[in-house]
Formats: structure tokens, sequence, C-alpha cells
């Protein structure tokens, strides 16, 4: 924390988007959106919440992440983190059962809609395999 505000802070004065600021008083709270980089300095003896929430929008992207090869030494709060995206998954069907395989299924069918050759291209290319025609 403290390289980061002696080397690039500066940095930050120009900036286009510049980093948001606030102090907070007693009794106020501060929300952080999913994914987005974030400091806090307390400068008084503070009690700070972390929840850290995983849905069916960013349920992928968190077993991409628990399968990462240093995700052991990236999440905190729990001491046995031994194939943490096998527990997680296992625990997470458990009471959601099917939701991954759904989920996986659908952004495999998005993939696939979005790699698909719209109508002219399928007729203007070749390689395609269709008719083609040109002016």
């Amino acid at each position: 924390m403290i390289e980061w505000f002696m080397n690039f802070y500066g940095a930050t004065k120009t900036w286009n988007k510049k980093p948001i600021e606030c102090i907070c008083k007693a009794g106020e709270v501060i929300f952080v959106p999913n994914g987005w980089w974030h400091l806090v300095i307390n400068l008084e003896e503070s009690i700070a919440i972390t929840q850290n929430n995983v849905n069916r929008r960013n349920l992928l992207n968190v077993l991409d992440f628990l399968q990462r090869p240093n995700a052991s030494k990236l999440v905190s709060g729990t001491r046995d983190r031994v194939n943490l995206c096998e527990k997680f998954k296992s625990a997470f069907e458990a009471s959601f059962p099917g939701t991954i395989d759904q989920l996986v299924k659908k952004a495999e069918d998005k993939k696939a809609e979005e790699e698909k050759l719209s109508l002219w291209d399928s007729v203007t290319d070749s390689k395609a395999g269709v008719f083609k025609f040109s002016f």
C-alpha cells in the first residue's frame, strides 16, 4: 500500500478517471462494487467488514479465480486452502444442484453464437462452404 502511494499515486493526477477518495466517519458505510480495485487506510481504530458475494452472474469468474495456481495464497478467511475450487463447487452444488453446469452451457452457447458467422458473412465467405457471390 505504501509503495503504491509513494510510487504511483502522483500519476493519478494526470488520469482522465481519477480515484475516488473519501473519509468515512463514525456510523458511515462505503460500498465498493465487485471488481473495483480499492485501498483503505484506517485513520483511527475501526471495524471493517468485507463481504465477497458470489451469485449466478459472477460464479464462473469465481471458479476461474479459485482454479488459479496461487489461489490458496490469495484467499483469506480459511485455514484449509487445499483444493479450494473443488470444495467450493461441491458446497455450491449441494445447495444449488445443476446451476454450475447450466451456467457453463449458457456461456458455451453464448460463445458459439458470437463465433457464428452472420448470414452476410456466410454468403460472402468462400471458406464457409456455401454459395458465394460478389458485385
